[in-house]
């Protein structure tokens, strides 16, 4: 079977799901008589305004019915469910024990800490995933929180794929170093993109994210942004580098940061000896580099499939410095 999109549309009016949940529910069991849902594979959810805590609930309850559900969509972007809407998520995730890949877009949300205590107990259920994609951007996340849902993370011990955006949230050094302890767990890790643009980790924040990079054997994708990280050295991630024989494809945004020609050579250096390398993005978006380097640069790799290094010499792009953590929805599947 192929895939299917569900629209939900909820306010604070007499339409609202909330207030006529047996309408709503008898909406849902005529869905699936006429589409025959439960053999469907594929799942995407998109909220298209506010949506009331509880509603949000009851229609993830929805997913414990698609038994051949392979992976699952929620888009809340922007739709500021908040710290309520949240611990709903977190209360539901058991209903996801059975599916393989979780895409959960939640940037623009107020959440917060406060019920990433929950929503890291319950990760317990995805045990089974093999793919997550989560999108925090620009929530009120801290320390704190990052901790709680590294601890979750950790057990994740068959994910094959992870994307995590935390971008423009309120983490330091602190929880990106639990978040690094966290991704040693995740050894059959082939891919792995992570955002944490705009945070202030400094070069302390960078540390365990390094060392995990050695860790990960089975990596061949990496893509990590520091943007605006107020970095003043990257040795410990250049260093990383050493031990990643594997790799197939690296990109890296360190745009905006305090790092100066010398470490930008050292890097270049590092990675023109990987030999597995097939694909490399640079960007160096307002970071000053001498013409002479921004030359040799962008001839260091003559073998690569596909390179592409961006500095201020080449670079017009102001958009250079955002994640990019959606994928596109699914359009067909096979059982």
């Amino acid at each position: 079977m192929g895939c299917v999109s569900a629209k939900s549309n909820c306010n604070s009016n007499e339409n609202c799901p909330c207030k006529r949940r047996k309408m709503y529910f008898n909406e849902i069991v005529s869905v699936k008589e006429i589409f025959n849902l439960s053999n469907y594979t594929h799942f995407t959810l998109p909220l298209k305004c506010y949506i009331q805590p509880q509603c949000i609930k009851a229609m993830l309850g929805e997913v414990k019915w698609l038994k051949q559900l392979k992976e699952f969509t929620l888009d809340a972007s922007n739709k500021d469910i908040g710290n309520e809407g949240f611990e709903m998520i977190a209360k539901s995730l058991s209903y996801f024990s059975h599916i393989q890949k979780l895409n959960l877009h939640l940037c623009f949300n107020f959440i917060t800490d406060k019920y990433m205590s929950k929503f890291s107990k319950n990760m317990i259920h995805l045990k089974n995933l093999t793919h997550l994609n989560i999108d925090f951007w620009s929530n009120t996340i801290q320390d704190q929180g990052l901790i709680h849902f590294s601890e979750g993370l950790s057990q994740l011990t068959n994910l094959e794929e992870l994307q995590l955006n935390l971008s423009n949230t309120s983490i330091t050094h602190v929880g990106s170093n639990k978040l690094g302890e966290a991704l040693k767990h995740l050894t059959k890790l082939s891919s792995l993109k992570l955002c944490i643009a705009q945070n202030q980790l400094k070069e302390e924040g960078v540390l365990q994210l390094s060392e995990a990079i050695k860790t990960l054997k089975s990596l061949k994708f990496l893509q990590i942004d520091l943007f605006d990280c107020n970095l003043k050295s990257i040795d410990q991630l250049t260093s990383s580098f050493k031990v990643t024989q594997n790799i197939q494809n690296i990109n890296l945004n360190l745009g905006q940061n305090k790092l100066s020609n010398s470490d930008i050579r050292k890097l270049n250096e590092q990675l023109c000896k990987i030999n597995s390398l097939e694909q490399i993005f640079l960007k160096l978006k307002n970071i000053e580099i001498d013409q002479t380097d921004d030359i040799v640069m962008l001839r260091a790799f003559p073998n690569l499939k596909q390179k592409e290094i961006l500095t201020n010499t080449i670079d017009t792009d102001s958009d250079d410095d955002e994640c990019e953590t959606k994928s596109s929805s699914p359009q067909s599947s096979e059982n």
